[in-house]
């Protein structure tokens, strides 16, 4: 114990296990105090076993094999596991969202979206001590459906730009810090180091958005969404070249153009700088 009435202490390795620690104080001339009231420790180092996905069904609670296709882009996925764990789901190799595990069930919908194509579905789990699973395996699912609002004239390239009042927004771009969803805003014209873009924006709930992006050699892919109830949207892109993109919100209800909004520019640039080098000069006198 240190003049100021302080002091640590560390402990040896201690077994997994439940451990209640204690102190007692021994004044300089042997007089031992009560032991304080336990501290509990529970010591946790295994990670959870192997998990694997229960069942993934669309809305109608179809279940979805492997390798099985449909139309809904929202699937759920359910499962089961110890109370308190966390399960984190995974989308062709990119985290999409998590849930925990309660009366040792767990149920997931995305909240957008997933875009139609090709979706290899895993999950990991992380107990509460943060220990981490492997990877379950993969389930394969097709999704299917529109990938492009019908646009008059149709752009030959170059962003489309119906013949339509600027209706709703792209509000922001981020991009993702770290598994926990810790979110950078990236503003207009800014640049970003991660080939993944996250859109989210406002409009009219139950249209789609389609979000086109031009970039390398002028060409321009096309991704879609539906505004949720609150009038919000977001979606992910798969992974973007360097270059600089922009981007323009397209809206729809009914297979009709019902608006679009102003374009929006930002920089993909995940090559980091040469490492830097220290030169001596000859120090004159």
């Amino acid at each position: 114990m240190d003049a100021e009435g302080n002091w640590t202490f560390t402990a040896p390795a201690l077994q997994d296990g439940r451990h209640e620690l204690s102190i007692v104080v021994v004044d300089q001339v042997g007089n031992k105090s009560l032991p304080s009231d336990p501290f509990i420790v529970d010591v946790d180092t295994v990670a959870p076993e192997n998990p694997s996905i229960g069942m993934i069904k669309d809305s109608e609670g179809n279940p979805l094999e492997d390798s099985s296709t449909t139309k809904d882009l929202r699937p759920t996925l359910e499962g089961t596991g110890d109370d308190g764990d966390i399960v984190v789901i995974i989308d062709n190799g990119k985290p999409i969202g998590s849930v925990i595990v309660e009366e040792g069930k767990w149920t997931f919908t995305p909240e957008n979206n997933l875009q139609p194509g090709e979706h290899e579905l895993e999950i990991v789990v992380r107990d509460p001590a943060g220990n981490e699973s492997p990877a379950s395996d993969k389930v394969t699912i097709g999704f299917e459906g529109d990938t492009q609002i019908p646009i008059d004239p149709e752009p030959v390239d170059g962003l489309p730009d119906p013949d339509v009042p600027v209706s709703g927004m792209i509000e922001h771009i981020f991009k993702d810090n770290n598994d926990a969803g810790v979110r950078t805003p990236i503003e207009n014209g800014g640049a970003m180091n991660d080939p993944s873009i996250i859109v989210a924006g406002k409009g009219v709930p139950g249209e789609l958005v389609n979000i086109y992006i031009v970039g390398l050699e002028n060409s321009y892919s096309s991704f879609i969404t539906t505004i949720g109830a609150d009038g919000k949207w977001e979606l992910t892109t798969p992974d973007l070249a360097d270059n600089v993109y922009q981007l323009r919100g397209v809206f729809s209800s009914d297979g009709e153009v019902t608006g679009k909004t102003d374009i929006y520019e930002v920089e993909v640039d995940t090559i980091p700088p040469p490492p830097p080098e220290i030169r001596l000069c000859p120090l004159i006198t």
